[in-house]
C-alpha cells in the first residue's frame, strides 16, 4: 500500500498531481510485450523506467483510468536480463482517492490490447444517411485533444464522418443514433480534423438531432464514454427522422382517457424517450403518455391494441416524481385486458406505452388504447380454440370445433366443423374473430381401430399470494374422453383439483374409462419475499420531534401500504417516518396481496451539541445497471466498511470488507446476477445504510 508513502523520483509526465509513490524493481525473464498491473483500489498512475535510481529514463507513463475506477494496466517492451524500475503513485483528482492498497504483478502477453481502427479523427469511418449501422466498440481507445464542451471528462472516443445529403423535406431532420451499450456522449463537428468546430452535442447519449447542415459538406461525429474506462459496444447510424413527434410525447402532455369509452387511437412513431424506464424491462424507447382518474372500484382493465413489441406501464404521482405501480411486458392485443388494481378513487394515474427491442429490432407503430372500469366486464377475453376427433367408425372420425372468448362473429378456414375424415388424414382449422384475432389447430386423425382416445385436458391455476404461502391451487379441465375420470397428482392427491399449494412444479396423470391417459405438468410461482430496510436514520434532539427513519422496500406484489406504530400505539401511515420523537417504532408493510413484513427500530433522543452533522454519501450509478455498477462512498472520517448485495429472498450474493475508507469508488460486478431488484447493505462502523439496486439484462 501507499498509505504513508512520500513521492520520490522524476515527475509523472501524464499527470501533474502525482503523490505517494511506491517503487518496484523487475528483471525481465523474457523478451517481448510485458504487462504490469497495479491491482490498486485507489486512483493510481504507473511509470516504467530503465536505468538506475540515480538517473531513471522514462519508458512510459500511464494514467488511462484517470478517474480511479480500476487499477492501471501498463504495457511495455521488455528485453530479457534488463532491469526495469516501476513506480505506482496516487494521483489527487476530484474522483477517487490517492492512497490505498495494491497488488503489483508483471506477466508476458502476446500483444497490447488493440485500439479501435477509428480511434482518431483522421481514421473516421464513413456513415451513410439511412444506411445500416456500423458495429464497433471504443474499448482501449485513446482520447483525442478535441474534448466535447458538454463533458470534458469524456474518454475513449471513436470517430465517424458523413456527407450532408440534399435538402430535407418539411419536418424532417437527421439524427445520429449510437446504439451504445455504455454511457456515451455524441458530438458533431464541422471542418477538418486539424480545425474542427463543434456544432451540436448530447451528453445523455443514445441519439443526437442534427441542426441544418450544408449539402455536400463532410461532418465528423465523435462518440465517447462519459468517463474514463466507460467502454463497450456501439453500432452508430444516421437516419432521416420526422420532426412531428406525437403531442403526448411526454408525461406533462399526457392525453386524457375517458373510462369505458371507445378505444383512443394513437401512435408512438417519431416519439422520443421520457427517461422513465418501466420496472419490468431494462430498456425502452419512443414512449407516449395518457392519464385517467380512478373510480370507486379501485381497479381498471387495459388493452393497448398494439401489435408491435412494446411495454405498458401505469404510474402514480406527478410527472416530476412518478412511482411505478404496474408493468406489462408486451401485452398482446388478442390476449384480452390486463387488470390493474389497488388504485385510489379520484387519483390521477399515468399510462406509458413504449417500444422495446424484439426479434425484428426496435419498432414503433399505431395502437388503440382502451381503459375500462374493472367493475364492468370486458367486451372480450382471449380466444380459445379446441378441436376434437370423435370416432364414428373403426376408420373415420368427425371433427368437432369449439371456440370460446374473442369477439363474435367468428370466421373459419380450413377443415369445416363436423367434417368426417379417414384415419391418418391431416386437418387444419383457422378461426378469426371480429377484431382480427386468430387461432389455429393442426392435427392428424387417429386410427380409431387401435385408439379411439379423445382425451384432452388443460390446467388452470391460482398462484400463491405470498412468498412460500400455501394458498395456491390447480384444477384440471377435461375435454373429450369417456367418463368417469381418475386424477393422480404428483403430491399424492387424487381429485380434479388440489389446493393449499406452495410454489413448485406439479404433475398430473388423467385416465378415462377406456384407459386413455394424458400427462400434464405445471409450475406455480410465488412472489419474492418483502424486504424492508432503513436507508437513512436521523436521531431526534432531546425534547424535539425531529427524528426520521427512511426505508427501502423490495419484493412482494403491487403497491405497498405502510403503518408505523410508536411504543405499540399507531403513529402514522407513510413509507418514511419523519417529525418523530424518541421511542420504539415498528413499521408494518402490506403488499397488494395482503402479504406483510415488519421493521423495528428505536429512535434515541440525543443532546443537540452531541449530535454533530456526520454526512455519509452513498450512491450507486448507473442504476438500473446491467453487468457493472459503481458504489461511490464519501465518509466524514476514514472508517472500516463492509458492503453486501442482498437478493429478494435475503440471500447475500456479494460481500466485501474495506479498511480505512474515506472517499472511494467501489466496482460492483453483477454479470452472473439475475435481473431484478436488490438491496445493497453498507456497514460503516456501527452504522448501517441501505441502497436499492435494480439490475436489468
Amino acid at each position: 500500500n501507499n498509505l504513508t508513502a512520500v513521492f520520490d523520483g522524476p515527475p509523472a509526465e501524464c499527470t501533474p498531481r502525482a503523490t505517494a509513490g511506491v517503487w518496484y524493481s523487475w528483471q525481465a525473464d523474457f523478451t517481448g510485450k510485458a504487462k504490469f498491473n497495479s491491482g490498486a483500489d485507489f486512483n493510481d498512475v504507473a511509470n516504467v523506467y530503465t536505468g538506475g535510481c540515480a538517473s531513471p529514463q522514462s519508458m512510459t507513463c500511464n494514467n488511462r483510468d484517470e478517474h480511479g475506477f480500476t487499477g492501471e494496466s501498463t504495457y511495455f517492451d521488455a528485453v530479457a536480463g534488463n532491469t526495469y524500475l516501476i513506480r505506482v503513485s496516487g494521483t489527487e483528482e476530484p474522483y477517487g482517492v490517492a492512497r490505498g492498497n495494491l497488488c503489483a504483478r508483471v506477466e508476458a502477453v502476446a500483444n497490447a490490447p488493440a485500439q479501435p481502427v477509428n480511434d482518431a479523427c483522421d481514421h473516421a469511418l464513413d456513415l451513410t444517411v439511412n444506411g445500416p449501422c456500423i458495429a464497433g466498440n471504443n474499448r482501449n481507445g485513446t482520447m483525442s485533444t478535441q474534448l466535447p464542451s458538454l463533458n470534458e471528462l469524456a474518454r475513449s472516443d471513436v470517430w465517424y464522418r458523413f456527407t450532408a445529403p440534399p435538402a430535407l423535406t418539411a419536418n424532417q431532420i437527421l439524427q445520429v443514433q449510437s446504439n451504445a451499450s455504455f454511457s456515451d456522449i455524441i458530438t458533431l463537428y464541422a471542418g477538418g480534423c486539424n480545425n474542427l468546430t463543434e456544432i451540436a452535442g448530447n451528453h445523455h447519449g443514445r441519439s443526437l438531432d442534427l441542426p441544418a447542415l450544408t449539402e455536400g459538406q463532410t461532418y465528423y461525429v465523435q462518440i465517447a464514454g462519459n468517463f474514463a474506462s466507460i467502454e463497450g459496444d456501439l453500432c452508430p447510424q444516421i437516419l432521416k427522422k420526422q420532426e412531428n413527434a406525437p403531442a403526448n410525447d411526454n408525461c406533462i402532455a399526457a392525453e386524457t382517457i375517458a373510462l369505458n369509452g371507445q378505444c383512443t387511437p394513437g401512435t408512438n412513431a417519431f416519439a422520443g424517450f421520457s427517461g422513465n424506464i418501466p420496472p419490468c424491462v431494462s430498456n425502452v424507447t419512443s414512449d407516449v403518455w395518457y392519464k385517467f382518474t380512478a373510480t370507486a372500484s379501485g381497479a381498471v382493465r387495459i388493452n393497448t391494441g398494439a401489435q408491435f413489441e412494446h411495454v405498458m406501464a401505469v404510474w402514480s404521482g406527478d410527472c416530476n416524481g412518478l412511482t411505478p405501480i404496474f408493468c406489462a411486458d408486451n401485452p398482446k392485443r388478442c390476449d384480452g385486458f390486463v387488470l390493474v388494481g389497488n388504485l385510489t378513487a379520484g387519483q390521477t394515474y399515468y399510462i406509458q406505452i413504449a417500444s422495446k427491442e424484439g426479434p425484428a429490432g426496435i419498432e414503433t407503430g399505431d395502437f388503440c388504447l382502451k381503459v375500462l372500469d374493472a367493475a364492468l366486464q370486458p367486451e372480450f377475453s382471449a380466444m380459445e380454440l379446441q378441436v376434437e376427433e370423435n370416432c364414428n367408425s373403426l376408420s373415420t372420425a368427425a371433427i368437432k370445433i369449439k371456440v370460446n372468448g374473442g369477439m363474435q362473429p367468428y370466421t373459419f378456414e380450413g377443415t369445416p366443423n363436423n367434417a368426417v375424415l379417414n384415419s391418418g388424414d391431416a386437418y387444419l382449422v383457422v378461426v378469426t374473430d371480429a377484431i382480427g384475432c386468430q387461432k389455429s389447430w393442426v392435427g392428424v386423425v387417429d386410427n380409431c381401430a387401435q385408439s379411439g382416445c379423445t382425451l384432452a385436458a388443460s390446467v388452470t391455476q391460482q398462484y400463491p399470494l405470498c412468498h412460500n404461502s400455501a394458498d395456491g391451487s390447480l384444477m384440471a379441465n377435461i375435454a373429450g374422453g369417456t367418463p368417469p375420470y381418475t386424477y393422480n397428482w404428483s403430491n399424492g392427491v387424487q381429485g380434479q383439483s388440489i389446493t393449499g399449494l406452495t410454489s413448485g412444479t406439479y404433475g398430473l396423470t388423467i385416465q378415462d374409462a377406456l384407459g386413455c391417459d394424458i400427462n400434464l405438468g405445471y409450475v406455480l410461482n410465488s412472489p419474492d419475499p418483502i424486504l424492508v430496510a432503513p436507508s437513512d436514520v436521523t436521531q431526534p434532539t432531546t425534547g424535539l420531534n425531529n427524528g426520521a427513519i427512511y426505508v427501502d422496500v423490495i419484493g412482494g406484489a403491487g403497491m405497498y401500504n405502510y403503518a408505523w406504530s410508536r411504543n405499540g400505539v399507531p403513529f402514522v401511515n407513510a413509507e418514511d417516518l419523519t417529525g418523530a420523537p424518541g421511542g420504539d417504532y415498528t413499521l408494518f408493510v402490506t403488499d397488494a396481496n395482503g402479504c406483510t413484513a415488519t421493521l423495528q427500530y428505536t429512535l434515541t433522543e440525543i443532546v443537540g451539541s452531541q449530535n454533530p452533522t456526520q454526512t455519509v454519501f452513498a450512491e450507486i450509478f448507473p442504476n438500473p445497471a446491467k453487468d457493472k455498477a459503481t458504489l461511490t462512498l464519501a465518509l466524514p472520517k476514514a472508517s472500516n466498511v463492509q458492503w453486501s448485495i442482498i437478493d429478494g429472498s435475503g440471500k447475500i450474493m456479494r460481500q466485501a470488507n474495506l479498511e480505512n475508507v474515506l472517499d472511494q469508488d467501489i466496482a460492483l460486478d453483477m454479470k452472473d446476477l439475475s435481473a431484478g431488484a436488490y438491496l445493497v447493505k453498507i456497514v460503516v462502523g456501527e452504522a448501517v445504510y441501505y441502497r436499492k439496486l435494480v439490475i436489468g439484462k
